[in-house]
C-alpha cells in the first residue's frame, strides 16, 4: 500500500510539475509498429477492466514490462488495481511463446470512498488541462517532419484516462 501511496504521489507531482500534459496519439494516427503493439496492451493489461474507471494510468516504458495503475469501484467498495506482465510486450510482439508464457501479475488493495474521489479530482484536473505542444521540423529518413518541440523515441509513456 506505501509503494502506491508514493506512486500517486510521485504521478501527482508529475503531472503538476509539467505545465500540461499532451493529447495521445490515437490508434489512426500511430506507428505501423504500433498498430500490433497497442491491441496487445489492451489484450494483456486492460480488456478485464472496467470502462467507467475512477482514475487510471498505463504506463509504456521503452525497456521494461508495461504497466498499468487504475482506481476502480466494485458494489460500493473502492480499489487501488496494479497490473504488469511477467515480460515486455513492445519486444515480443512476434513470438508466439510469449502468449504462452506472459502471466499478468496483479495487486489489488481496498481504499476509502474519499480517496477515491480525491484521485478522481487529482485526474481530471490534469487531464482537462491537456493541449497539444509547440511543433517544430526535424530531418527523419530524408523527410521534413513535423515533431513535438520536446519528442523523444526512447522513453516512457503515460496514458491518463478519467470518467
Amino acid at each position: 500500500m506505501n509503494k502506491l501511496i508514493v506512486f500517486f504521489i510521485f504521478i501527482s507531482q508529475t503531472l503538476f510539475a509539467q505545465e500540461h500534459l499532451e493529447p495521445a496519439n490515437d490508434y489512426f494516427s500511430s506507428y505501423k509498429f504500433q498498430n500490433k503493439y497497442y491491441p496487445l496492451v489492451r489484450k494483456y493489461l486492460l480488456d478485464d477492466f472496467k470502462d467507467l474507471h475512477f482514475a487510471k494510468v498505463t504506463i509504456l516504458p521503452a525497456f521494461s514490462p508495461e504497466y498499468v495503475v487504475s482506481v476502480d469501484s466494485s458494489k460500493k467498495e473502492y480499489f487501488i488495481i496494479y497490473r504488469t506482465i511477467s515480460k515486455k510486450i513492445r519486444s515480443n510482439q512476434n513470438n508466439k511463446v510469449f502468449e504462452k508464457e506472459a502471466q499478468k501479475i496483479e495487486f489489488k488493495v481496498k481504499i476509502e470512498a474519499k480517496l477515491a474521489t480525491l484521485l478522481n479530482k487529482l485526474f481530471f484536473e490534469a487531464t482537462s488541462q491537456t493541449r497539444y505542444p509547440k511543433f517544430e521540423y526535424m530531418e527523419f529518413r530524408g523527410q521534413k517532419v513535423r515533431v513535438p518541440s520536446r519528442a523523444g523515441f526512447d522513453g516512457t509513456t503515460y496514458v491518463f484516462s478519467v470518467f
